[in-house]
């Protein structure tokens, strides 16, 4: 079974520096599980919002950077002739199930879930009584369901998990005020920190949550993968950016807060996999191919393209792509040497 979790707005907000110096390190557990496939960075094409963009390039495989900045490809194209890790997995015998605790129609996931290939869609209505947390269902919510799932059903399954939880906006008194952490980032204002603050104590939540998740599936007894990724940043970051870095260039100031950060996690040893914990830098459109490949799936002739043209543009978003020199560059650079693989990748 393959779970994949898109955790709401969760990131390490360690890569600002003035929160490492104001003591921040990151989610606790999420940075000290040991056995990870894989983890690090996640460039995404969002910041703030836009979770819909996100979920795309998981699912499909495909970056909004070549659909265009603020587009939002769930609400301007049908998708029954998209390609989708829900279709490749059911070819293969999975069944697919897709998991949000809110209303179905919003980014018209009740249409575009089942033209990717999923056969179920379980939202608010099947969350009724649920505990919640600031903004929404409260992730060990979903979890639970999840695990319902994989002890009532033997067969193989694909559950992809959109969380609510940590949602925006991050005002006062919208969690316990005696989880409520207290980081003060010297440079922002008093509202900067006090939003920060009440992120910080969500995704603390949300660590302890992934905690118990890990766990129970560690004694499940079956094999199972997870794909964890934070979708995108919240939007305290985009304050955040602007306060302590006014006159920087766009592109430095974009890439700070158009990341996020992801790992992909086994219960079982898999053949092959030596080395644990290896760090790589990817766009939120190359994780399926990556976590395919590392449990010995078979591959579509596109996930193997993306894969290969790694060697020359290791990762991808709408802010521009980082080169195999280690350097960035904008989507429509000219003077780029990888300009042909962007051409190429994009047709």
């Amino acid at each position: 079974t393959i779970v994949a979790v898109m955790n709401e707005s969760f990131s390490d907000l360690s890569c600002f520096e003035q929160l490492q110096a104001a003591g921040y390190t990151g989610p606790a557990f999420y940075n000290s599980l040991p056995d990870t496939l894989v983890r690090g960075t996640m460039l995404a094409s969002v910041a703030g919002g836009g979770t819909a963009n996100s979920e795309f390039e998981f699912l499909t495989g495909a970056t909004t950077a070549f659909v265009g900045l603020g587009k939002i490809p769930y609400q301007l194209y049908q998708m029954n002739g998209v390609n989708s890790l829900a279709k490749d997995l059911k070819e293969l015998g999975y069944t697919a199930t897709a998991m949000h605790p809110q209303n179905t129609v919003n980014y018209h996931r009740d249409k575009i879930y089942q033209q990717l290939g999923f056969g179920d869609f379980l939202s608010i209505g099947d969350f009724e009584g649920a505990p919640c947390y600031h903004a929404g269902v409260c992730d060990y919510a979903t979890y639970d369901k999840i695990l319902d799932l994989l002890r009532t059903d033997d067969a193989p399954q694909f559950i992809f998990d959109v969380t609510m939880q940590n949602h925006g906006g991050y005002d006062v008194g919208t969690v316990p005020a005696e989880e409520l952490t207290n980081y003060w980032v010297e440079g922002a204002s008093e509202g900067a920190n006090s939003a920060l603050n009440t992120y910080l104590t969500c995704i603390n939540a949300s660590d302890r949550d992934l905690e118990y998740f890990i766990n129970e599936l560690r004694n499940i007894g079956r094999p199972v993968v997870l794909v964890f990724f934070g979708d995108h940043q919240p939007s305290a970051t985009t304050t955040l950016n602007d306060e302590l870095y006014p006159q920087e260039d766009t592109a430095s100031h974009a890439f700070r807060i158009y990341q996020s950060t992801y790992f992909v996690w086994a219960n079982y040893e898999i053949a092959g996999n030596t080395e644990l914990n290896v760090y790589d830098t990817v766009g939120a459109n190359e994780i399926a191919a990556i976590t395919l490949n590392k449990i010995g799936a078979p591959l579509t002739d596109y996930q193997k393209a993306l894969l290969a043209t790694r060697s020359d543009v290791p990762t991808i978003n709408v802010a521009g792509y980082l080169g195999a020199d280690g350097l960035r560059y904008d989507l429509e650079s000219e003077d780029s040497p990888y300009a042909s693989t962007i051409d190429k990748l994009q047709r």
